[in-house]
């Protein structure tokens, strides 16, 4: 609605201006609008349209966020909603994540699927036997994904495999699909 108003509001402030410049003003701003309803257009058309509601809903990032984390089908889709992002985004589910990670951390390990980084799990999150196996309070953590490991760039030469994330956020439609 704001960009609405930003194209509205010249308009209105031309009707109070008076000088030799207003007509030249008027034409600008008249091919202003007309661009930006073409590429308005055009970008509307170009988009996947599965995400044309992100642009008109007035959902936070931390609603959005848990609501990816509990409408999500499998767990790949819930380990990249809630740990590929900012925690305090999910607080208000994190006792829901907390169960959740308990119930499938041994078959995670055990399984050792690509998209699975131990070090991307808060310790608040897992269980004692694996907090103590894995190194206590100093494990090897993670608390952000570079931009270069997620579009699968590069590794983070302290975690070897665990760079890997990048490579299984950029594999989620071969996973998902």
């Amino acid at each position: 609605m704001s960009m609405l108003w930003v194209q509205a509001l010249p308009f209105i402030g031309i009707q109070y201006f008076t000088g030799d410049d207003e007509e030249e003003i008027k034409i600008f701003l008249v091919c202003s609008l007309c661009l930006w309803l073409i590429l308005n257009v055009a970008f509307f058309c170009t988009i996947d349209l599965d995400f044309i509601g992100t642009f008109f809903r007035t959902i936070t990032a931390a609603e959005y966020t848990i609501e990816l984390f509990q409408n999500a089908t499998n767990d790949f889709s819930k380990f990249d909603a809630v740990f590929t992002t900012r925690i305090s985004l999910t607080e208000p589910i994190h006792n829901e994540i907390r169960e959740w990670v308990h119930l499938n951390i041994d078959r995670w390990r055990l399984e050792a699927p690509k998209w699975f980084v131990l070090e991307l799990i808060p310790d608040e999150f897992l269980p004692a036997e694996v907090l103590a196996a894995e190194g206590g309070v100093t494990r090897k953590k993670r608390n952000s994904v570079s931009f270069v490991e997620m579009v699968g760039f590069g590794a983070a030469s302290e975690l070897g495999a665990a760079a890997v994330v990048g490579a299984a956020v950029g594999a989620v439609h071969e996973l998902v699909s």
